[in-house]
């Protein structure tokens, strides 16, 4: 199946089949089920939910609610404001240059290049965070982890993970629980709070 260019209100609901989602560029409500996805280019504020499918999100410049559960899944270019929550998938999310929050859990993730303010709470997996430079918000609980280059104000909450983190040149809240860390070159004030775990403070 494929929809395209569906400009004005659109509710739409799809359960098991392979479909591809181009410019919606009013409000749409997608709710999917069961089934390979793309979505590109919804420039307008839209609720995406979509369960137990590979998918991948492109180019969503407008603030967009996406909640995805179970499946693999890339998330690229989310240049507007946006609610991101996914569950029990690999994910691999680039290049988001605005305001996000992005809620994970029980996955294994990879976090590159997030140029401003974002809210990151992640659960239960193996992740890399790099190049955070805007002031961020992290929490993360019971994954494998890598920070590098988080330039901006961080806030970062982490439980139960192994965990590197490098180059945090800016104020920093940092809180720790339960795993093994390594942490490098934090050029700024930070508040680093960490408890059981296996530890080791440089720079």
């Amino acid at each position: 199946m494929s929809l395209q260019s569906l400009p004005g209100l659109a509710n739409i609901i799809i359960t098991s089949q392979s479909i591809s989602l181009q410019s919606l560029p009013g409000n749409g409500n997608l709710i999917i089920t069961s089934l390979r996805m793309s979505l590109q280019s919804l420039p307008g504020p839209g609720y995406i939910i979509i369960t137990s499918l590979s998918m991948s999100l492109q180019s969503l410049p407008g603030p967009d609610n996406i909640i995805i559960t179970s499946q693999s899944m890339s998330l690229q270019s989310l240049s507007g404001s946006g609610y991101i929550i996914i569950t029990s998938l690999s994910m691999s999310l680039q290049s988001l240059p605005v305001t996000d929050k992005i809620i994970v859990t029980s996955l294994s993730m990879f976090l590159q290049s997030l140029p401003v303010p974002d809210n990151i709470i992640i659960t239960s997996l193996t992740m890399s965070l790099q190049s955070l430079p805007g002031p961020g918000y992290i929490i993360i609980t019971s994954l494998t982890m890598s920070l590098q280059s988080l330039p901006g104000p961080c806030n970062i909450i982490i439980r139960s993970i192994s965990m590197s983190l490098q180059s945090l040149p800016d104020p920093a809240n940092i809180i720790i629980t339960s795993q093994s860390i390594s942490l490098q070159s934090l050029p700024g004030p930070s508040n680093i709070i960490i408890t059981s775990l296996r530890r080791s403070l440089q720079s």
